[in-house]
């Protein structure tokens, strides 16, 4: 994700709880487990008005953010990191 004005995103954390993630096909279906976060950021546009709260996923093990995902309206997680 790419911000046109990083000052003006707004953020919304979720709870962190104990899960696991499992990668594509193209990852060869590595299951990573760890702890979830779920993520909210609206943020700016070009016209400065909010475009609406999108949904992340960050996977965190050993104090560390080793996966992220951005997820999708159809809900399909798209891998970010």
């Amino acid at each position: 994700m790419y911000l046109k004005d990083p000052d003006s995103a707004k953020y919304g954390f979720g709870s962190v709880y104990q899960g696991y993630m499992v990668g594509s096909v193209f990852e060869g279906r590595k299951l990573e487990a760890g702890y979830l976060l779920d993520v909210t950021v609206n943020a700016k546009n070009s016209y400065g008005g909010y475009t609406g709260a999108k949904p992340y996923k960050f996977l965190l093990r050993n104090d560390q953010i080793v996966g992220g995902w951005e997820i999708g309206q159809s809900g399909i997680l798209i891998k970010i990191r």
